[in-house]
């Protein structure tokens, strides 16, 4: 394994080989509910882990047993090493992880030694296009047998917020600038004076008399997606994204969510049923600009790295206290203006329209 000392990773990169090894350690980890406290009485216990092949090594393998793990690559078995052994390693590890806090990519030595003894030739599972990051099977809550395998998100909560949803031209929203019949108008502002002040702006397009409302997502792939959801869902998600702008105060999906559709009416039921769900199937892995036709057969939950270095379970089987859990503990997030083109007036037609962009991130 040349060159193994000189890995360099993010947070988010070490935080995948930590969660690893935790798992191979421990062999399981607790549920928890939609406070990220664990569950006393839901535990999984996780037979065996695999991490797919991608373009610099081959499938990966780790069968836990007792007391040791036996390592395959590409099916054959290649070490046994002893969970004791591990375990001291992963003591020096999450203490060296938690010290690169701040850093954008890193050296991390005790990472290296785990590397090393679970023969991993990358330090993260490989391609970010990965819809998830380990494959789990594990004991069955009934019969205690293994279940089929079943992939796995990592978020870390060392380190910057991890996306849920990344920013692209494909989450552009697009709106119409239309007056309002209550107001007088003047000019629409001019907002090329301050492009990165999106609030700002949004706020002075309705003090100049005028209004938006949802016309279309730039990517007709992402709004096909939302509509296999829910057939509003497009819909409900434009309103939702357009009053994070206007209430730049109020960053959580949560909050401004309530502020459109109010728990005091009934008739919000449903459309915060479909966020929800919405949150969930992006962790599943609804993509933007890929078709989703709902598969959630490959994907069964989310692995949460904490702060104090334990690591907890979301898991389909508990879905509502994951879909819980995603929609307490995201926020809007403002990208790059001028890398995805948006938040400025343009005209077509005679009609005046601005684009106003998606992503949702973590919180801290």
């Amino acid at each position: 394994m040349a060159n193994v000392t000189q890995s360099r990773g993010n947070i988010g990169e070490w935080s995948e080989l930590y969660a690893l090894a935790y798992l191979l350690v421990s062999g399981g980890a607790h549920a928890a509910d939609e406070e990220q406290r664990p569950t006393p009485d839901l535990y999984f216990k996780v037979l065996q882990v695999v991490i797919a092949s991608h373009e610099l090594q081959e499938e990966m393998r780790y069968d836990i047993n007792e007391n040791s793990i036996s390592i395959f690559e590409n099916g054959y078995l290649i070490d046994e090493i002893e969970k004791s052994e591990l375990k001291v390693g992963i003591e020096y590890f999450f203490n060296d992880l938690a010290s690169g806090v701040g850093r954008k990519t890193f050296a991390l030595p005790s990472g290296d030694k785990i590397m090393r003894l679970l023969h991993k030739k990358t330090i993260s599972a490989g391609s970010g296009e990965r819809e998830t990051d380990l494959q789990l099977v594990i004991a069955d809550e009934v019969s205690g047998g293994p279940t089929p395998r079943y992939g796995f998100s990592i978020k870390s909560q060392l380190g910057q917020a991890a996306t849920l949803l990344n920013s692209s031209g494909s989450t552009n929203v697009i709106y119409e600038i239309i007056a309002d019949s209550n107001k007088t108008q003047r000019d629409i502002p001019d907002l090329t004076k301050s492009p990165s002040s999106h609030p700002q702006n949004i706020r002075s397009i309705y003090a100049a008399g005028y209004k938006l409302e949802f016309r279309e997502y730039q990517n007709i792939v992402f709004s096909e997606n939302l509509s296999y959801v829910d057939s509003k869902l497009p819909e409900h998600l434009a309103r939702v994204l357009l009053q994070s702008y206007i209430s730049d105060d109020v960053k959580d999906f949560s909050r401004i969510s309530e502020m459109v559709f109010p728990l005091s009416s009934r008739a919000s039921d449903q459309p915060l049923f479909k966020l929800r769900e919405l949150l969930g199937a992006i962790s599943m892995g609804l993509r933007p600009s890929s078709t989703w036709k709902g598969n959630s057969s490959k994907f069964k939950g989310l692995m949460v790295v904490k702060k104090d270095g334990n690591l907890v379970f979301y898991y389909l089987n508990t879905r509502l206290n994951f879909e819980e859990y995603l929609f307490n503990n995201v926020r809007f997030d403002r990208p790059s203006t001028s890398r995805h083109k948006y938040g400025q007036v343009f005209e077509e037609d005679g009609r005046y329209f601005i684009k106003l962009n998606l992503q949702i991130r973590f919180k801290k």
